[in-house]
């Protein structure tokens, strides 16, 4: 079904569980590992994690990544995108996507 904007109705189809603490889950994550330098390069994507706000956030402000700042980094600045995204208005979510 297409709204006004001419984009899909977005409809959700499962609720999920964060996996830390029960809570609704707002986010699923997941980890894509590429190997670099080689022809044909490798990929493979890690099953994914439900994860609710709070936690979300209590993973990339704690020390649960270890010393992996860069990791906690790339981390933040997903979620940040995210969030932006989901809060933003129709128009600019097609915009944002069609810079990926």
């Amino acid at each position: 079904m297409r709204g006004d904007d001419g984009i899909s109705d977005m409809k959700v189809t499962q609720q999920r569980q964060c996996r830390f603490c029960g809570d609704q889950a707002g986010f699923s994550l997941a980890f894509l590992l590429s190997t670099l330098g080689r022809s044909p390069r490798k990929q493979q994507c890690s099953p994914a994690v439900p994860l609710c706000d709070s936690c979300m956030r209590l993973l990339y402000e704690s020390d649960a990544l270890g010393d992996v700042e860069e990791l906690q980094g790339a981390l933040k600045q997903a979620y940040t995108a995210v969030n932006r995204q989901a809060d933003a208005p129709a128009d600019t979510k097609t915009n944002a996507k069609a810079r990926i």
